[in-house]
């Protein structure tokens, strides 16, 4: 099995993120431990100055996987956040998710093809949910009338 782990910057920021085998974590106070950690960081890192966190890929603990490009832990709550999408999304302190301004609707269902269905898409600009059907036109979400228009 695989263990993971971030290496964060002082802004707990998450820079890099390493996989290490389960049985070194075990060995080391096992999983979320100060001492995994610090086998991480002197023994693979070999800078025992490193910030470095475990992270669960499955969302066991810690909510999220650990992502660089924006991602980062949150000390306080012990989480890590995922990357912000859009600047208008803000995020929910309960299950640590962004979520948009319009909720997100089911995914786009063309009539003519029953069993596919199309995922919406965000447009930033609009602030509106959006699919393409299988003529390849663009339907929009209306949320007044939960529907595809």
């Amino acid at each position: 099995m695989i263990a993971y782990f971030a290496v964060l910057n002082s802004d707990n920021q998450v820079i890099n993120t390493i996989c290490v085998d389960q049985a070194d974590v075990d060995a080391n106070g096992n999983d979320q431990s100060i001492e995994a950690e610090n086998f991480v960081k002197t023994n693979l890192l070999k800078d025992e100055s490193a910030l470095v966190k475990q992270f669960s890929d499955d969302g066991s603990f810690r909510v999220n996987r650990a992502e660089t490009n924006g991602g980062y832990y949150d000390p306080s709550n012990d989480v890590f956040i995922l990357p912000k999408p859009f600047s208008s999304w803000t995020l929910n302190n309960t299950n640590w998710q962004w979520e948009s301004p319009v909720e997100m609707p089911d995914p786009y269902t063309d009539e003519t093809v029953p069993d596919y269905s199309y995922a919406a898409i965000w447009d930033e600009d609009n602030q509106e949910w959006y699919a393409f059907n299988t003529n390849e036109d663009k339907v929009t979400w209306n949320p007044n009338t939960s529907t595809w228009e």
